[in-house]
């Protein structure tokens, strides 16, 4: 979000070749500065086993200000604090109901050395406040005056202040073989949990499709169609970044809203690999375990359904200096390597990087790469890279 913490065992996993040499399907510019991996992670936190080391569905992982890594690990509800070589320290929250204590959360978000934790409940989204020298802090609901419908925080900016999009679930009929694509409202939150947001508009957001299912009561199914375009959102230092992933377009603002530059990818649309689309399609058949899941992959991966061209990109991943990874499209996503373009605070590409196959990265620090690799039986385990720029 490989460790046998009664050893204090750091085990360096090889992911097959060197980053180098697997190349994804979308290549940025051979001209573009070049950053690069380590051949291998030089962290890798993770065993099976271990109660204090084995993840399940990890939420969110970063690196502190200190070196120490803090993994939220959604399936025990812990933010569980690891040392800078591994070794894990203490667990700062843990599942239930009262002080310092989660159900569920989303993700964590990193604000210098503070750690605000979202979580949904009853009538309104929690924000929980977690440093690592005092543990829990506080927690109150967002109820922002002007959000009668709730907001949730995306990023921090540096100048103190929350992205967030509305709380609203859009709720739709689904119509058989009908791709539909929802909106979003965002906007920055003043004044913390119970101040104001400054709306900056509605935006085309996630698609959607319907499709006839022969197990749910309805008849129907409704799904994310991740072949279709998307909003994609992020935050950079004191820059606010929306991009819609089926144009390429990328609009950069700042914590006012006002647009202060564009930026252009440096690649084009490009039409589906249907050779790289079938893979995919074997791989989710393949896991399918309920007949829903089967004629839901069926029909996500129809050649019927598909845009005449691919999204361009999927992920913003926050680096440093107001800089932006951007990360491109694949079919078989984290599947296979993939191309992340780097680019500065006025939307200028100044590198490119590949990260290799089964890593989600989650943070791009100054000299590491930090991120989530899970393994073909689902395994999880946190890995930090050398970064050599």
């Amino acid at each position: 979000m490989v460790l046998n913490m009664s050893r204090l065992a750091i085990v360096l996993v090889i992911l097959g070749a060197h980053v180098g040499d697997a190349q994804p399907s979308t290549a940025l510019p051979a001209d573009l500065r070049r950053w690069t991996l380590s051949a291998a992670p030089v962290l890798t936190i993770g065993t099976e086993g271990d109660t204090n080391t084995e993840f399940l569905r990890i939420a969110g992982v970063t690196r502190m200000p200190s070196g120490e890594i803090v993994v939220a690990n959604g399936g025990s509800a812990e933010l569980r604090v690891f040392s800078p070589e591994g070794r894990f320290l203490r667990s700062l929250s843990r599942r239930g109901q009262g002080p310092g204590e989660l159900t569920n959360f989303s993700g964590i978000i990193r604000a210098h050395d503070t750690l605000f934790v979202t979580e949904f409940a009853p009538g309104a989204t929690r924000l929980h406040i977690f440093t690592l020298g005092e543990g829990f802090r506080t927690r109150s609901p967002l109820r922002p005056g002007n959000a009668p419908k709730g907001a949730m925080p995306i990023a921090w900016l540096s100048s103190g202040e929350f992205l967030v999009s509305t709380g609203q679930i859009r709720v739709v009929n689904p119509v058989a073989g009908l791709v539909t694509r929802d909106t979003m409202a965002l906007g920055v939150l003043h004044g913390g949990a119970a101040g104001e947001v400054r709306w900056i508009g509605d935006f085309p957001n996630n698609s959607w499709l319907g499709y006839a299912s022969p197990s749910l009561p309805s008849g129907m199914g409704f799904t994310r169609f991740t072949l279709g375009p998307s909003l994609v959102t992020g935050a950079s230092a004191d820059r606010i970044w929306i991009g819609d992933a089926g144009t390429g377009d990328i609009t950069i603002r700042d914590a006012g809203g006002r647009t202060v530059a564009k930026a252009g990818m440096p690649v084009r649309p490009r039409a589906f690999s249907t050779a790289a689309l079938e893979r995919a399609k074997r791989s989710a058949l393949t896991s399918a375990s309920t007949p829903d899941l089967t004629a839901r992959y069926e029909n996500l991966y129809d050649r019927s359904r598909r845009p005449r061209t691919a999204p361009v990109f999927t992920r913003f991943i926050a680096g440093t200096d107001g800089q932006m990874g951007v990360e491109l499209f694949e079919e078989e996503g984290p599947r296979v390597p993939r191309s992340i373009a780097i680019l500065d605070r006025d939307g200028e590409v100044v590198a490119r990087l590949t990260i290799p196959a089964n890593v989600v990265v989650h943070e791009i620090g100054t000299d590491y790469v930090l991120g989530i690799q899970t393994d073909d039986d689902g395994v999880e385990r946190v890995v930090q890279f050398r970064l050599i720029r």
